[in-house]
Parts: C-alpha cells; structure tokens; sequence
C-alpha cells in the first residue's frame, strides 16, 4: 500500500508505524472474514491514529496548506479556516495541490494525498518536485611530472567524500541493476553472520540494520525483511506468511533431490516448511536468502524467549550459512 511506504519514508523511526499498519490491515481482514474474534472498531482507530500522525486528518491538511502558502506564496495562495472537517473547500486547495505537484490523474485517494501534503510543507519531499538531471561529466585532462632520477613522485592522499560506514547501510540506487541489487542483499546479509543471535520474541521487529551496531536478536523472517528493507528500502512482510506470496514463485522440485539450482537467483527468498516433514499440506514456517552454490543465509534457532536465547551458546542458532540439500 502506497501510504505505508510513504510513511516508512518519512523518518529514521517511521518504518515502526508502518509496519504496524500492515499488522492491523492483516488483523482487520481477519476480522472482516470472522476468522478472529478482533474488534474491528478498534483495529480501525488505532490504524486512524497512525495515520493521523502523518497528515490523514483533516486540522492538519489545512495546517500544511496553509504553510505551503506562507512558505511559497508565489505558488499557492491557500487561507484555509484552522477548525472544521473535511469539505469541499478543503478538497478543493487538496486537489490543486495535487494538480501542481504532478499527482493528478493517478488514482491516488485523499489520505495518500494528505501524506504527500504533508512531507512536501515540512520539508520531506522537495517543493517544487524535480527530477534530477543526469550530472554531466567535466573532462578530465592528464598531467604529468618529470622527477629528478632517484627521488620517488610526490603523491596527494585521496580525501575521502563520505562515511563508507553509512553509505553502506543506504539502499542501493532504484536506477541499479537486478543482478546489483541482488548481489548487495547477498553480502549485505554475510556481514551479519555469526552476529545476531536466533530468538522469537516479537519485540524487536523488521527494520534498517547496522553492521556497526546489530539488534540483539531477530527471528528468521524478520532477518530477511531487514536486509531487504535496508538494501532496497522495500517492506516484503515480517512473517513467512507474509513473505511466500511476495514476488513470484519458482520451481523448487529439484532443488533437494538432484541439487539442481539453475531456476534460483542471489537474493531469492527459500521458504521452509520444517513442522509438516512433508506429512501435510505445506505450511511454511521458516525462510532464508539465497546466496548461490546451492547455499543460502538464515537467521536460524530455537529460542522463544530471550532467557532461553541466553542460555543457548550453539553457533548455529544464529546468522548462519547452510547448504539447501541439506534442509
């Protein structure tokens, strides 16, 4: 959903509301389809709440456009009243900011238009949008220097442009290649391994990971969503259930019998399922990421709780490497 990712860009901490709006709509649907006994009023306020915070309401639509106007006078001219619902004076100014900002026509509802309000007035998105031009390349020219016989070339040390720590962490450029994107979530992912210990307490969720300060625990699902989150700055869901219908299904048939991997990619999500032996319909409950040579990476264990995560010193219940025909 296009307001959710809105809203996990929103800030360094914003991506926690927005995966908990996709826990609600999946509790609400629930709801709807009476297979929880959830309270449907609630789940909605809450999600409400959520969203209000990012300019789904109507004080803070009229709020933000009228600091559109105070802040770009030359572009708009709103003098919204402070009070009131939404009406058509409001839709009105909400739809012209639309028109300006290049939204019109692409189905977007008033809360999606609200958020893109809301992140244009306070500075999160640029006003007015542009869209970057490729940087053209200054040549360069060649110099040469003639040293006396015996003395070595003086050299000027490269100074260096950025913190290659965060510049790691960014996702990778959206203009990137497929198989560069695949190949960063790959060594992204190795650079936690042996780090993160396997634990299924459900406090610490998906989110941007640092190699410099990793979480204290995760579970399988969650390890993966993080990578992804953080290499492509895209939400894949924090549960299995969630994961196994992202992206498109592959033929696994081979994959343990004769070892054949040529239908997998870097990157692919392998999805488990470890309960059922095959005893059942499948049902998954666990998932890695494919590192290619038939191995994949997985946040792998048995803890429930974090006691028993202190008292488990198995390296293997951790980040690990495993070979597929062996699982």
């Amino acid at each position: 959903m296009l307001i959710n990712e809105l809203i996990r860009g929103h800030s360094a901490d914003s991506y926690l509301d927005a995966n908990r709006l996709e826990e609600l709509s999946g509790q609400y649907a629930d709801a709807a389809h009476k297979l929880t006994v959830d309270d449907q009023k609630a789940i909605a306020k809450e999600a409400a709440a959520l969203r209000s915070k990012y300019g789904v309401n109507s004080l803070l639509a009229r709020e933000n456009l009228n600091k559109l106007a105070k802040k770009y006078p030359d572009s708009f001219s709103y003098k919204l009243p402070a009070t009131g619902d939404w009406d058509q004076e409001l839709n009105t100014a909400l739809h012209d900011f639309a028109k300006k900002y290049g939204l019109e026509n692409k189905g977007y509802g008033r809360d999606v238009l609200a958020v893109y309000l809301h992140q244009v007035a306070n500075g999160i998105l640029p006003w007015p949008k542009v869209n970057k031009a490729a940087t053209p390349t200054v040549p360069t020219t060649k110099t040469t220097t003639k040293t006396e016989p015996g003395k070595k070339t003086p050299t000027t040390p490269e100074k260096p442009t950025k913190d290659k720590a965060n510049e790691e962490m960014k996702p990778t450029p959206s203009n990137s290649s497929a198989d560069q994107k695949r190949k960063a979530i790959v060594e992204f992912a190795k650079r936690f391994l042996g780090r993160i210990p396997y634990c299924m307490d459900s406090k610490i969720k998906t989110m941007k990971l640092d190699p410099n300060n990793p979480p204290e625990y995760m579970d399988c699902s969650d390890f993966s969503s993080s990578v992804y989150l953080t290499i492509l700055n895209v939400y894949i869901g924090g549960t299995t259930s969630d994961q196994i219908h992202r992206g498109i299904k592959v033929d696994h048939q081979n994959l343990r019998s004769r070892g054949n991997y040529k239908n997998l990619k870097l990157g692919d999500l392998i999805l488990f399922d470890w309960g059922s032996a095959g005893k059942t319909k499948f049902r998954v409950d666990h998932v890695g990421i494919y590192i290619g040579d038939g191995e994949f990476i997985h946040e792998h264990g048995r803890a429930q709780t974090r006691d028993e995560m202190k008292n488990d010193h198995k390296p293997s219940h951790n980040v690990t490497i495993d070979k597929l025909n062996a699982n």
